[in-house]
């Protein structure tokens, strides 16, 4: 002091040790990294109790398209109100329904190439069986004697009889290739195969 007059204040600082106390930082959700504002944790979690991160990530997600359209239209963009109502009204829910669409396209696809992929296998499979049961047949075959071998060839030829151009050609080939004929002839082997497949049951 001046006499009466106050000149300046003078302050003494002792410093007190104290316990710090922790402070929990407020959580925040993944679902709203891509909002171009900043949206109070607070808010976030009243969101997330209404809608669950993926659709609140989708309403975004249409959200920023919209925003981009007003931006490119010259129009004014309250981007909070946007999100608000973005969120609020599940504008996200047709970009989850045409995904989901998209996965069950996705599953029926892989599916169906699973299942032709089987079928090709049985196919397959079922034509070495063939193949060998046919294999086996005609080893059986050769295995007669020629008078076993002229009778079942001739009884194929037989049944054939009705059918004259069948006939015709089997008799042809026969006369050409006698018992070799069903080497020449697959139409002849098949149908000989038969024959020979009634003798041994």
């Amino acid at each position: 002091k001046t006499g009466r007059k106050i000149d300046g204040l003078y302050f003494s600082v002792k410093r007190i040790k104290t316990e710090c106390l922790p402070f929990e930082e407020p959580k925040t959700s993944s679902a709203f990294d891509r909002a171009r504002i900043f949206i109070s944790p607070k808010l976030q979690v009243d969101y997330l109790t209404d809608w669950t991160e993926e659709q609140i990530k989708a309403s975004i997600h249409r959200a920023n398209d919209y925003i981009d359209k007003l931006k490119s239209d010259g129009k004014p963009v309250k981007k909070g109100a946007i999100y608000h109502q973005a969120i609020t009204q599940n504008w996200g829910q047709q970009i989850l329904d045409e995904k989901k669409i998209e996965q069950e396209i996705e599953i029926q696809k892989k599916e169906k190439m699973e299942q032709e992929k089987q079928e090709r296998e049985k196919k397959k499979i079922n034509t070495q069986n063939k193949l060998q049961k046919e294999q086996k047949l005609i080893d059986k075959f050769e295995s007669y004697a020629n008078d076993q071998k002229i009778e079942i060839v001739e009884k194929v030829l037989v049944s054939y009889k009705s059918n004259r151009t069948i006939y015709a050609d089997f008799k042809k080939s026969y006369e050409k290739y006698g018992l070799d004929l069903y080497k020449n002839n697959p139409i002849f082997k098949a149908n000989l195969v038969l024959e020979i497949e009634k003798t041994t049951t």
